[in-house]
């Protein structure tokens, strides 16, 4: 049986390292990168786009939420749900900020009986947020490392709705693993039961308190 992984949370939070690691801890599983999609797609800001134009990695930016990000989350669900379909793993990895960024997943999970949740990262340590948006070198070569300023990180803090109120299209609210990347803690209070059960969920639970 197949399983999806919904990354969530802010800006520099770690969600990419995080999905990797876990990609590369379980077998037959593979990481869909919003960042590295985008930049396939050739969605990336730039002056000399007359549609797009240069456009902001943040919230506020009409443009990146509204015409970007519905092209690049509805290919990385395809790709990602091609290899469900044929058992494999697949991680998402986005910020899926948006309530309607996330409904679509939840719909062809719940379509094709795919087991899934929500893994949140967060890390509520403002100072070790700017170190991590400090340390990153952003260049053309740089695909996970796009959103790279505090402006970025304020307007996911700000203006990004809670996945935690989520109501499922049958009703049921979303399991939900959080994982605090600057203390290194697993939260599993807001998984099903099924999922607690699965072997799995259980391995990448292992995965996460082993990340050092």
């Amino acid at each position: 049986m197949s399983v999806l992984i919904i990354m969530n949370g802010f800006t520099a939070t770690g969600k990419s390292f995080v999905a990797q690691k876990l990609a590369d801890g379980v077998p037959n599983t593979k990481v869909f990168h919003s960042a590295a999609i985008r930049k396939e797609m050739n969605l990336q800001p730039d002056e000399a786009n007359k549609v797009l134009g240069n456009y902001k990695f943040n919230l506020a930016d009409s443009v990146f939420i509204d015409v970007v990000s519905p092209l690049v989350y509805g290919e990385m669900l395809e790709r990602a749900g091609k290899d469900l379909l044929r058992r494999n793993n697949s991680i998402l990895d986005g910020s899926f900020s948006y309530l309607k960024q996330r409904i679509p997943v939840y719909e062809f999970a719940l379509t094709n009986s795919i087991p899934f949740c929500v893994l949140q990262v967060v890390c509520d340590n403002e100072d070790e947020i700017r170190k991590r948006l400090n340390e990153r070198k952003i260049s053309a070569n740089d695909t996970f490392d796009e959103a790279d300023g505090w402006i970025s990180y304020k307007s996911t803090v700000d203006l990004a709705e809670s996945v935690e109120k989520d109501i499922l299209p049958n009703g049921d609210s979303p399991s939900i693993l959080k994982y605090d990347s600057f203390n290194r803690k697993v939260d599993t209070s807001l998984l099903s039961e099924s999922l607690r059960s699965s072997e799995i969920l259980n391995h990448l639970i292992k995965i996460l308190k082993e990340i050092k």
